[in-house]
């Protein structure tokens, strides 16, 4: 049986920390990782992706690292905030799900629209990542969101096949799930 097997409800989109920070204060749901998009600083019209974990209480927290890649932003798009809906993430499951989410990024918009450095690979074992799009003030999931929304970017369902006898990875994915109609 599969063990690496992920739901991740993604919570957002928020348009800044002061947003996020209220919001985890008020919800209490804990959340592992973060996606943003926004304006790189002196970039003229490209928008840049970040994907990232953190093991602290709050998101925001870990958004005052001095180092941390939020300050490369002039302006902000979108944050959205990723909590483990199926099982309580240990390291390994945050660390494997955000290098299997930068890994897709990254063959969807390029490495230069990237501010991770590092996970570009897919992980060398069998991954199943299923991504929810929740309105965080309502808690119904998203219909429809902005076209350079990373949540349009990430798809619903994103697989990764390992064989390791020849260390061939394979990826699977399923951009948008449908609602079936009732007929």
């Amino acid at each position: 049986m599969e063990k690496n097997i992920y739901i991740i409800r993604w919570y957002g989109p928020f348009p800044d920390v002061e947003s996020i920070r209220h919001w985890e204060l008020n919800n209490h749901i804990p959340c592992s990782l973060y996606l943003m998009s926004g304006m790189k600083k002196y970039a003229k019209s490209s928008i840049h992706y970040y994907i990232g974990k953190t093991e602290r209480n709050l998101i925001t927290d870990r958004f005052k690292d001095k180092d941390h890649h939020i300050n490369d932003f002039s302006r902000i798009n979108e944050i959205w905030l990723g909590c483990f809906a199926n099982k309580k993430a240990s390291h390994n499951d945050v660390t494997l799900v955000e290098n299997m989410l930068t890994s897709y990024f990254v063959g969807e918009v390029g490495g230069d629209k990237m501010l991770n450095k590092i996970n570009f690979y897919l992980p060398t074992s069998n991954v199943y990542v299923l991504s929810e799009w929740i309105n965080p003030n309502s808690g119904i999931a998203w219909s429809k969101l902005s076209r350079s929304s990373p949540a349009n970017i990430v798809a619903d369902v994103i697989v990764n096949k390992a064989n390791d006898s020849a260390f061939n990875y394979y990826l699977y994915v399923s951009k948008k799930l449908k609602k079936q109609q009732k007929k």
